[in-house]
């Protein structure tokens, strides 16, 4: 999930972090998080990082899904690809009421006040072999829609298999003080009360008032909850009580994938215990709170204020800063990087996480830098 800010700018020289989260916005936990109330489940073998580089899946390694639990994934780019077409207007700051309306029993929830105080869904689409199907009761997709879904699919097509729906959705354009705003949602497909499906996932969007840094921010950060939460990164029915690696609330991660890497070389037993302190408060305004004043402690350590509430959020905001700013953009190249749990050390990390696992993300980042700034 990313959150709603009044920046008007990815390139007016402040840092990121004036973009995702500000004091109008009260920050709320991914839908599939929700149930567990993002604790931290299951142990680890060690909680203090071993510095490695990110290694390739191990073909002998038995923590694994079933072959044919997962999608097949689209062909990886050989090389950049163009910069889709995107109109100014798809940005506009608020839109009209469509009149879209939630199929019959969505496996995915029809709740649009889980996106958001006064979010307004505008259309809802299902992806049926890589194209937009209109679910909604209403015609033909619009084109603002087929150009955000081709700035997705152009930006990581090895996620494609696991993507099943896309919902487009205007968050409120004026908040109040301690509205809960979001601008964007990935969440897995609910087979059964509270059980989901890590391979099958929504994607939701709310461009309305953004700038195009901020929406190709908003795509990098919620396709990384894709790429690090789906079926081929861990293991599902396995409980937090017997996980050797981490719980992520809803399957024990391999010790080979993305996120558990990334996990082992950027957050020691410091930044673990100071995160438990704050995730440990009894009520969820406790909570915000400690979290704003864990970021306050530990800048150094989080790219951005919304990266200190959680380490699936470190992770997907610490990727959406490597792939949508260029290493000499000058709010990258100023975050430190003498300590491993440092945030420029975190951003850093996907130098060498990009040649092994998800590849397609090397280009579809070049590509949305280009979009960024154009």
């Amino acid at each position: 999930m990313s959150t709603r800010g009044t920046s008007q700018g990815r390139w007016a020289g402040v840092a990121i972090a004036g973009v995702i989260l500000l004091s109008v916005v009260s920050i709320g936990v991914h839908a599939l998080l929700v149930p567990v109330l993002l604790a931290r489940g299951g142990t680890t073998a060690s909680r203090t990082p071993t510095p490695t580089l990110p290694a390739a899946p191990s073909a002998g390694s038995t923590n694994r899904a079933p072959a044919t639990a997962s999608p097949t994934p689209a062909a990886v780019p050989t090389g950049v690809p163009a910069v889709p077409a995107y109109d100014r207007a798809c940005l506009r700051r608020d839109n009209p009421a469509t009149g879209a309306r939630f199929p019959a029993s969505d496996p995915f929830g029809d709740d649009i006040t889980a996106l958001g105080d006064k979010a307004e869904l505008q259309r809802l689409y299902a992806v049926s072999t890589g194209a937009l199907v209109p679910i909604d009761g209403l015609g033909a997709p619009r084109p603002c829609d087929e150009q955000l879904w081709t700035l997705v699919r152009t930006t990581a097509p090895t996620l494609l298999g696991h993507l099943e729906e896309l919902l487009i959705f205007d968050a409120d354009p004026d908040p109040d003080a301690g509205d809960f705003v979001i601008e964007g949602e990935s969440a897995p497909k609910e087979i059964a009360p509270d059980t989901f499906d890590d391979d099958r996932w929504r994607l939701s969007f709310a461009p309305n008032g953004l700038d195009r840094g901020e929406l190709a921010w908003l795509v990098a950060h919620e396709l990384a909850h894709i790429a690090s939460l789906n079926k081929e990164q861990m293991l599902g029915g396995i409980g937090a009580d017997v996980c050797a690696t981490w719980h992520t609330g809803t399957g024990c991660l391999l010790r080979d994938s993305f996120l558990q890497r990334y996990l082992l070389n950027t957050w020691d037993d410091d930044l673990w215990d100071a995160w438990d302190e704050a995730n440990a408060k009894s009520t969820e305004k406790a909570r915000r709170t400690a979290y704003r004043d864990l970021y306050d402690d530990h800048k150094d350590s989080f790219v951005t204020s919304y990266a200190a509430w959680h380490p699936l959020e470190d992770f997907a905001e610490s990727f959406a800063m490597w792939c949508t700013y260029p290493a000499d953009e000058p709010a990258r190249k100023k975050l430190p990087t003498a300590k491993l749990t440092d945030n420029g050390s975190k951003v850093a990390w996907f130098d060498n996480a990009r040649r092994d696992l998800l590849p397609a993300f090397g280009p579809g980042c070049e590509m949305l830098r280009d979009f960024a700034a154009g």
